[in-house]
């Protein structure tokens, strides 16, 4: 990942403003980015490679997207559940193997109670038949179990055109359909949906569109080349967004 840069001054009031609408998570005693979904800046239990380059990723499927955005051959390397037994996934020519499934604990409605730790319990298993003794062992709830093959399709449908540029956040319906269809369970009434594609989604303010130049182009493929956020993104935001990130 390389250094990861300091903010100040007007870019240090950015990153916070973004932190406050669920754009970013900073690290709680300084202004810098911790995850910028879905990547992390700090360690985590998925690496990705591809193509020589490499990133944490903050779960499994954070992971996949990761791999969604880079396209071509991806592995990420992780361990079953968390524990011992290591795994290896392999992405390419637009499949996944390397496990059998992705355990996801929590409802989609309570992903940003914590969001750090929602994301360290989306983990790969070898076998689903191991999700249930996992969860007793550990005090954790047990929740959707997708195949790897649908959680590789759920991160593809929500990463994978980040990078395009007629990229666009999805609406409030675009976010219940999409998770209505993907096996995770969906809870939340038309308010709840529109707050939660608010917290889901790259931000826009005002209901305006957001542009690849203005927010997809500038953290994510500052991620991909290595840099995190740098200041030269917070210029960029500033500039992009005309001051309309700031309240």
């Amino acid at each position: 990942m390389g250094p990861r840069p300091g903010t100040a001054g007007g870019d240090a009031e950015l990153l916070r403003s973004l932190a406050s609408k669920r754009a970013l998570v900073l690290h709680p005693d300084r202004d810098e980015v911790w995850i910028a979904h879905p990547f992390s800046s700090s360690p985590s239990a998925f690496w990705v490679e591809s193509d020589g380059r490499g990133w944490w990723g903050n779960c499994a499927w954070c992971s996949l997207g990761i791999a969604a955005l880079c396209g071509g051959e991806v592995r990420i390397y992780t361990r079953c559940g968390g524990e011992r037994s290591p795994l290896e996934l392999l992405v390419s020519d637009g499949r996944v193997s390397g496990a059998e499934c992705v355990h996801m604990p929590l409802p989609v409605a309570r992903l940003w109670d914590n969001v750090v730790h929602s994301c360290s319990m989306m983990l790969c298993f070898s076998r689903a038949s191991l999700v249930e003794d996992w969860c007793r062992r550990h005090g954790l709830p047990r929740g959707q179990i997708l195949s790897l093959d649908k959680a590789w399709e759920l991160a593809q449908g929500w990463y994978g055109g980040y990078l395009e540029p007629a990229w666009n956040r999805k609406s409030p319906d675009e976010v219940r359909s999409f998770y209505q269809g993907s096996g995770w369970e969906w809870t939340l009434d038309l308010v709840e949906t529109v707050l939660l594609c608010l917290a889901l989604t790259l931000p826009v303010w005002a209901w305006k569109p957001v542009t690849y130049e203005s927010l997809a182009e500038v953290v994510l493929r500052d991620f991909l080349e290595g840099r995190g956020l740098s200041r030269r993104s917070g210029t960029a935001f500033s500039a992009s967004f005309e001051g309309k990130v700031l309240d």
